[in-house]
């Protein structure tokens, strides 16, 4: 049976799967060189021993634990100590508020389809009374890439309008309706393509 790894020999990585797998290699080298040559203990030059302690302070857990087991093994007294941080405190705020009564009668029939999508999406919206009604679109960076005035006709029927996306990248994004200036509702859109 051939290895799983034959099949996706072109798959790229990342930068921190790239530094996994570079650990990795690195400690099951030494693992392999001390198990051949049937060294138990200190048999890690103090080099070996910096680069396994740089690698156990990394945050990857996997990585990291194989670090550590190989310099318990070098040496049974080592003692790893973690150093854990105070967590500061944010000096952000987050407020919840709303009008329930107005948010549901609003938003009762809005809806954005199909999501995901890839080129079109349909927004179908009762008008929502007086004043101007706007769709946006935020990227996840929370910048706006689409926005439009919509046509407030002031009766009860509902209205679908045809949203051209084509343009925009495959990702996630946030669909938003605003209200004489007021954000109702965010929704979470898929675009694939």
């Amino acid at each position: 049976m051939e290895s799983v790894f034959t099949d996706i020999s072109n798959m790229e990585l990342d930068d921190i799967h790239t530094a996994d797998y570079t650990n990795f290699v690195s400690i099951m080298n030494i693992a392999t060189t001390a198990k051949q040559e049937g060294l138990l203990d200190n048999f890690l030059d103090e080099t070996k021993i910096i680069n396994m302690e740089t690698i156990l302070n990394s945050i990857r857990a996997n990585v990291s634990s194989l670090a550590l087991a190989i310099l318990k093994q070098n040496n049974v007294d080592y003692v790893f100590v973690e150093e854990v941080l105070d967590v500061v405190e944010s000096s952000a705020r987050l407020v919840h508020f709303s009008n329930k009564e107005v948010l549901e009668e609003s938003l009762s029939d809005y809806r954005i389809y199909p999501n995901p999508s890839k080129d079109y999406i349909t927004l179908e919206y009762s008008p929502l009374g007086d004043g101007e009604i706007i769709y946006s679109i935020s990227n996840a960076d929370g910048k706006v890439v689409l926005q439009k005035v919509l046509a407030n006709t002031n009766n009860k029927s509902k209205t679908e309008v045809l949203i051209d996306i084509q343009e925009l990248a495959a990702g996630v994004y946030y669909f938003n309706i605003i209200n004489n200036g007021k954000s109702l509702s965010t929704k979470k859109l898929v675009i694939i393509k």
